[in-house]
């Protein structure tokens, strides 16, 4: 049997009756769950849809930025309550600042510039950078964006670190020569 999407509130509802939006009955909840459920092929039984439901905010509409990250959660398996909407819809803002960002690292070819600055700055050194000084170094546009950068460099395999300070080091990615023993540079 196949079951027809949930019409969400709309606009149009909205402007006849301003109220409309926070009328949403135990039943619509409970149907929005359960078509959610199916649509992203959840074993849910009936006790957990009843228990999904709870979680339908009263103005529910896929369409906008808390509808869409309650949906998110939904199709990942995870609770939708309504803090965990608030933080899926941070990240999805930061979506297209993180594209924009890992469109520049690969058009300025970033990547290989740091991990060749990594391992001049560990050899030179002997520990690693900060995430500011290899920010600098690399010329990302704003000071504000080196923890997207370290995050597209950190996610190609470019860079790696740990939680310690300075623990910057050159990601598997980086194809780096071998070091010199007896003033002959070893092939890597």
């Amino acid at each position: 049997m196949t079951s027809a999407p949930i019409a969400d509130t709309s606009a149009a509802t909205a402007e006849a009756d301003p109220e409309a939006q926070a009328k949403l009955s135990g039943y619509q909840r409970f149907q929005i769950a359960s078509h959610y459920a199916r649509r992203f092929n959840l074993p849910l039984p009936h006790k957990s849809i009843a228990e999904l439901k709870k979680l339908v905010p009263d103005d529910f509409d896929s369409n906008t930025p808390a509808g869409k990250a309650w949906v998110w959660l939904v199709a990942h398996g995870r609770t939708p309550t309504p803090e965990a909407v608030a933080r899926r819809m941070v990240r999805a803002a930061r979506q297209p600042r993180k594209s924009k960002i890992a469109a520049w690292v690969e058009r300025e070819q970033v990547g290989p510039k740091a991990a060749a600055f990594i391992a001049g700055y560990l050899a030179a050194h002997g520990t690693g950078p900060l995430w500011r000084e290899l920010g600098i170094a690399m010329g990302c546009p704003k000071p504000a964006h080196n923890a997207l950068v370290m995050q597209v460099l950190h996610h190609e395999g470019w860079v790696t670190s740990t939680t310690a300070t300075r623990s910057l080091r050159p990601g598997p990615k980086a194809v780096l020569p071998a070091p010199a023993i007896g003033g002959q540079t070893q092939p890597g």
